[in-house]
């Protein structure tokens, strides 16, 4: 069994949050979408900081709090497709991520 982590659970730049799950002893990461946005660096940067510190990117977190909510606002929001966005990443990428949570 692998532990794991959401960045969106610690405070700090994202560096930090990665340093300290490592020393925390986790296996993995999942990694919170404003930590990505925010973060000065590429995706892939951020794939070997994890690799170097030892975690696994275990999930993309791209958004929360949206469950329950109207139709209307998937149709508006700037990621659906429907909205003019490009959608929801599918699966994993090359950049280390498996799977969206």
């Amino acid at each position: 069994m692998k532990h794991s982590i959401a960045t969106v659970s610690l405070s700090g730049t994202l560096p930090e949050k990665l340093e300290a799950i490592a020393a925390a002893g986790f296996d993995g990461v999942e990694i919170f979408e404003n930590d990505l946005l925010y973060f000065d660096g590429t995706p892939a940067t951020v794939r070997r900081m994890c690799a170097d510190l030892g975690l696994e990117i275990m999930l993309f977190q791209p958004f929360r709090d949206f469950e329950g909510g109207p139709r209307e606002r998937l149709a508006r929001s700037p990621r659906s497709s429907r909205g003019g966005g490009q959608g929801w990443p599918q699966g994993g990428n090359a950049d280390g991520q498996r799977g969206c949570l």
